[in-house]
């Protein structure tokens, strides 16, 4: 593989890294940017150039990707920080740039974002990502994309070394859509088999007796096979933060008052997500409200 691709990954959380990673693995030549570039000492180790500027992080490669959490850091650093109007200038002097943001972004700054893209000849796609800190680093994140076909046809390389699937979700705009209710299905599963969990140990049974129900039952699913052991044994190290989740559920609310739509079981969860972020566990992953469950019903040691 030619070092020829080129990438800059503004954002180095928990996804970002391990894009970071296996692009440069896969051959490509690839900066990080992060507000502590210090701490990514294993990505300098493995060549990858690390700033705390974004513009300088994304002059001199083809795609910059976006892995932020929230409007108000896009906000400032894509428009604010002068990262777009250093992509425009270098647009406006015969570069072809793509901009992928791979962030769960509010649907309406999604639009402000493409529609400023569109204006000035930057390729813009959005791709929201589901998976987990194991698999960015193993390479094998689900992408919900919106774009036209071409566009993500010619980011082949970057979806086929980051993730297992790029689903193409319509045009621009409508991956984040997608993403949002994804997130909002998996907030809902993750409440509804700890209250399950919760009544079985009021009713004395054994989590490994639950466990072994679950798994062999119509209940299983990924997210069960994943979560539940660190529901059990209390580890609540983040692989996806409670302040992300909680913030997803928070866009999907909102779609649902501007598209009058009926959330019932989205409603009811929404105080237990605001306890968890009261407590102080926006940090840890979002399974962690497991704590609140058990506070609620006198089980907390």
């Amino acid at each position: 593989m030619s070092r020829e691709k080129s990438f800059s990954i503004i954002g180095a959380g928990v996804m970002g890294r391990g894009m970071a990673m296996n692009l440069n693995q896969a051959g490509a030549r690839v900066h990080v940017y992060s507000r502590n570039p210090d701490g990514l000492s294993d990505l300098a180790s493995a060549g990858i150039h690390c700033s705390s500027d974004p513009v300088e992080t994304s002059r001199t490669t083809a795609v910059v990707v976006l892995c932020l959490t929230t409007d108000e850091v896009l906000n400032s650093i894509v428009f604010e920080g002068g990262l777009y109007q250093d992509l425009v200038n270098r647009v406006q002097d015969g570069e072809r740039i793509t901009l992928i943001d791979t962030g769960t972004t509010s649907p309406d700054f999604t639009a402000r974002l493409y529609e400023a893209c569109q204006n000035q000849g930057i390729e813009f796609i959005d791709a929201p990502m589901t998976g987990s800190k194991n698999a960015a680093q193993a390479g094998e994140i689900l992408f919900m994309a919106g774009g036209s076909k071409e566009s993500l046809e010619a980011q082949k390389f970057f979806f086929d070394t980051c993730g297992k699937m790029m689903i193409h979700c319509g045009p621009v705009g409508h991956g984040q859509k997608v993403k949002i209710a994804l997130n909002l299905t998996q907030a809902s599963m993750m409440q509804a088999l700890t209250e399950g969990w919760i009544l079985s140990q009021k009713l004395g049974v054994d989590s490994e007796v639950y466990d072994a129900v679950i798994r062999n039952s119509a209940a299983r699913s990924g997210l069960s096979d994943f979560k539940l052991p660190f529901v059990y044994s209390g580890n609540y190290e983040e692989h996806f933060a409670l302040k992300n989740m909680n913030k997803d559920v928070n866009h999907a609310m909102r779609l649902a008052l501007e598209y009058n739509v009926a959330l019932p079981v989205a409603s009811a969860i929404k105080g237990v997500y605001e306890a968890g972020m009261n407590r102080g566990f926006g940090e840890e992953d979002f399974c962690g409200l497991a704590r609140i469950n058990e506070m609620l019903n006198g089980l907390d040691k």
